[in-house]
């Protein structure tokens, strides 16, 4: 018997990464649930669904048109004009609440509250600050809270201008309007749920509202996986006695990819490869990197990795590397799951029982030299099964959150 339907809102639905994936599970676990859930978007490709492990059903595209993001103006009002469509789907379907995934999806879902009625969760899966090309941050409603945010967290300082890039006055404009919306949208959600406390602290700063931590980042059922490594590093092309680092991401500027290549050129460990998984806008400045640093018959490009290859793959490796600039992100964790040793950097924020895990890394600084330090270390460390410490990040505990929130 259905439980109601809950409606997702996500701007773009088109390709497999962490965003994606979370939303998915939860279309999933709230369908196991008994809850009809209905995936509404501007933008959609089948690719986003994991190879067809998920599936592609009560998914809703509302956009017509695809404007480059730095059209401003232009692109703002074709998702205006979508928020007709997504009022009149929200008084068709009915849904006992709807979930916003993202700053700017949670100012559309806000405006059609306001003609429906329909209370809203508000997902902040990556804040404005850890963005680059984000100019929301700039604008007049959030910059007072600009240096302080990004000074006190290195992985921002480290990527994000002080300055506002230039943008024409139109643009500007438009922006400025957006953030007045995303100010009062976020502020009306019946929850904010993040990752971590630095993100809980900045939507305080920012919104003047409290959100609650939950941590989602892989299904019960990853405990019971049995690795077979030989097999796997057969269809690679790797000896089975090569040590292996994995990174596996969209390879984008936010990744910091070309920062673990060049900390991998320095590593001392003999007899060792880096694989690097997935796709994006970097992979041929990436390639050309690989090159330059003299790296060619020691890195392995391999593209996104089929959904079920995913968890041969990242058992396989050694060592798993993530040097994102975020407070939270799934794949690592995943890999610890697998009895994979993590290196990141302080960026990525660890409860207090991850931070007695045997198997994680954390690289003193963002320089090559120390990132390639922490990396010697995890390969040459004995291997400790500590998965034990892992099993509250499960989806199940994650989606669990809001449903709670909601019957308050």
């Amino acid at each position: 018997m259905e439980k109601g339907t809950i409606v997702w809102v996500i701007g773009r639905l088109e390709a497999p990464a962490g965003g994606e994936r979370l939303l998915l599970e939860g279309a999933k676990y709230y369908r196991e649930q008994g809850y009809d859930v209905h995936i509404i978007t501007w933008h959609f490709n089948e690719a986003a669904l994991y190879d067809g492990s998920y599936e592609c059903k009560n998914i809703h595209i509302i956009g017509k048109t695809d404007t480059p993001r730095n059209k401003v103006f232009k692109r703002a009002a074709e998702r205006l004009m979508g928020v007709f469509s997504l009022i009149k789907l929200i008084r068709l379907l009915k849904p006992k609440f709807m979930i916003a995934q993202g700053d700017y999806d949670v100012a559309l879902v806000y405006f059609a509250s306001i003609f429906t009625s329909t209370p809203y969760a508000y997902l902040v899966f990556g804040q404005m600050y850890q963005y680059p090309k984000d100019i929301a941050k700039y604008s007049l409603m959030f910059r007072r809270h600009l240096k302080g945010i990004v000074t006190s967290y290195k992985g921002y300082s480290s990527t994000i201008p002080l300055k506002r890039p230039k943008s024409s006055l139109l643009n500007v404009i438009t922006s400025e309007i957006i953030c007045v919306v995303r100010y009062f949208a976020a502020r009306k959600a019946f929850v904010r749920v993040v990752f971590s406390e630095q993100v809980k602290k900045e939507v305080k700063l920012v919104y003047g509202k409290d959100a609650i931590i939950a941590k989602g980042a892989f299904n019960s059922d990853i405990f019971s996986y049995i690795p077979n490594i030989a097999k796997a590093k057969e269809e690679l092309g790797i000896a089975f006695d090569q040590k292996v680092v994995l990174s596996a991401s969209t390879l984008n500027v936010k990744k910091r990819i070309d920062l673990i290549l060049q900390s991998f050129s320095l590593i001392k460990t003999p007899n060792c490869r880096l694989i690097i998984a997935g796709k994006g806008p970097e992979e041929a400045a990436l390639q050309s990197l690989t090159v330059k640093l003299g790296l060619e018959s020691r890195v392995q490009f391999i593209g996104f990795i089929p959904e079920k290859d995913l968890f041969k793959v990242k058992s396989m490796c050694d060592v798993f590397i993530s040097l994102d600039v975020a407070d939270f992100d799934i794949s690592p964790l995943e890999a610890l799951a697998l009895d994979t040793r993590m290196v990141c950097t302080s960026d990525l924020e660890l409860d207090t029982n991850l931070k007695t895990h045997s198997g994680i890394f954390i690289s003193a600084s963002d320089s090559e030299v120390d990132v390639a330090d922490s990396i010697d270390l995890a390969l040459n460390y004995k291997k400790i099964d500590d998965r034990d410490k892992l099993k509250q990040y499960t989806w199940s505990h994650y989606f669990d959150v809001i449903l709670t929130n909601f019957k308050r």
